[in-house]
């Protein structure tokens, strides 16, 4: 959809191109400043959980005129990217 942009860059650049400050998005989503700029810095893990993260994508996407459910389908895969790299790929035995 929108090349190689991580969904954190792709909301700032939105935001950015349509002149819109965090805290306009912030007055007009009734989102908080602090978990909007959670959303545009990758720190979802700071948000109130995953239901309100699913819910401020769909909200901020609506107003920067994407297509709220692309938006939680990249959300989703990058969760699962990063989960991934998170893991080992192997662990030892304990016996070792």
């Amino acid at each position: 959809m929108h090349g190689e942009l991580s969904l954190d860059q792709l909301l700032k650049l939105k935001r950015q191109d349509q002149g819109l400050s965090l805290e306009e998005i912030a007055q007009i989503t009734r989102i908080s400043l602090y978990n909007l700029q959670f959303l545009e810095n990758d720190q979802y893990q700071l948000l109130p959980g995953e239901v309100y993260t699913r819910g401020y994508l769909k909200s901020y996407a609506r107003v920067l005129r994407l297509d709220p459910e692309e938006v939680i389908k990249i959300y989703h895969q990058q969760r699962h990217y990063q989960n991934m790299l998170s893991k080992p790929a192997f662990s030892l035995p304990h016996s070792l």
